[in-house]
């Protein structure tokens, strides 16, 4: 008998140590378009990171990544600032990507794939910010000095009543920024809300999305019933990193604040953002406004790939891809332009690989490698 435990102790223990819990990934990048580069490619995961939470002191991005030839690479998930949390998550979800039949061709994944997995996943992207469970405990957490109401009536996203909250404290990151939607009135009292669109900001200056349903419990996006607002993906490509102006007209109502006031505020919050943001003096560059978009281009690459960066996953010639392809019709990108002969990873029969149908759309083939 002892002999038997003995055994079945060894074998638990191979087994462990045949797959530690490690924090480095291994990813490999493609050029994309013509004048993608590899600096492109680094700021598209830096955004990523860091609108996942990671706090990237000053200069731990390069130095958390390995080169192991021209276009594969390791990086060290945990010297760049990540919650001990978060860094539980992501072993995880690395864990789950390193099993897929895609990263053992390569021994990795993906740049654009695992910024699809991380970002267009909600269940992903929640666990790993921390995303508070209800709506409950998110109020819960944000002590305010005041709670600021702003009714939207002619609304770019909502298809019902969008009533503006604002949780507002003695410190920028203590705010806490509400989007109601709903059926009711609000200057008699019977509004009623059905969703919740909500953001405040986390220790990086970076602000944290979520929707939480009816119930009041976190969801994988918006009700397209009541909200074209989507997931947090699709939050991340709107407010990209800022606290957004009205895009509407709308009429004052009586009680509320008027629409100048609202907007005078929203100047005053940016301030005080972009303040504090000053402060952190991390990886992360706030001034550049655009460089989030190297995040985006990332996954709308991964998701409409051309036939040079599919060449390079299967790990075949170009005129071998075309042959292969020849059969699918391509297209332009909507949104970018010199993103041209585009095919639509969904619709290839061959090489099927794992990920989210849409980054920012809900109800297309959600994802969660990870849960609690």
């Amino acid at each position: 008998m002892k002999h038997f435990i003995y055994i079945f102790l060894l074998v638990i223990l191979v087994a462990f140590h045949q797959r530690p819990a490690s924090t480095d990934i291994n990813l490999y990048f493609t050029k994309n378009y013509n004048s993608d580069s590899w600096d492109n490619n680094r700021r598209g995961l830096q955004w990523t990171l860091s609108f996942l939470g990671a706090e990237l002191p000053a200069n731990s991005f390069d130095k958390s990544i390995t080169w192991r030839d021209s276009s594969h690479f390791t990086i060290n998930l945990s010297t760049l600032g990540f919650s001990e949390q978060a860094l539980n998550v992501l072993i995880q979800i690395n864990d789950s990507i390193k099993r897929l039949p895609e990263y053992q061709t390569h021994q990795a994944i993906a740049l654009g794939q695992y910024v699809s997995l991380l970002i267009g996943s909600s269940r992903h992207y929640y666990a790993i910010t921390g995303a508070c469970k209800s709506f409950k405990e998110l109020e819960s957490k944000h002590n305010r000095d005041r709670i600021l109401t702003y009714p939207v009536y002619t609304s770019s996203i909502s298809k019902k009543l969008r009533v503006l909250r604002i949780y507002q404290s003695k410190h920028i990151r203590n705010f806490l920024f509400v989007a109601e939607e709903g059926s009711g009135d609000i200057l008699k009292g019977t509004f009623k809300a059905e969703t919740r669109e909500v953001f405040d900001f986390m220790t990086n200056g970076q602000l944290r999305f979520a929707v939480y349903n009816t119930n009041g419990t976190l969801s994988d996006g918006s009700s397209k019933d009541v909200s074209d607002a989507g997931k947090p993906g699709k939050c991340l490509w709107c407010h990209e990193s800022s606290i957004q102006s009205l895009f509407s007209a709308n009429p004052d109502s009586k009680g509320f604040m008027n629409k100048a006031e609202f907007q005078n505020q929203i100047g005053k919050w940016m301030d005080a953002l972009n303040l504090w943001r000053m402060q952190l003096k991390g990886d992360i560059d706030f001034t550049r406004k655009q460089d989030h978009t190297f995040m985006e281009l990332l996954y709308i690459a991964y998701n409409e790939p051309n036939v040079r960066q599919l060449a390079q996953e299967w790990r075949i010639s170009e005129a071998e891809a075309r042959q292969l392809l020849k059969r699918h019709v391509t297209h332009p990108h909507e949104e970018f332009h010199f993103l041209d002969s585009l095919f639509f990873r969904r619709e290839l029969d061959q090489h099927q690989t794992t990920y989210p149908y849409s980054i920012r759309e809900t109800g297309e083939r959600e994802l969660e490698f990870y849960k609690k």
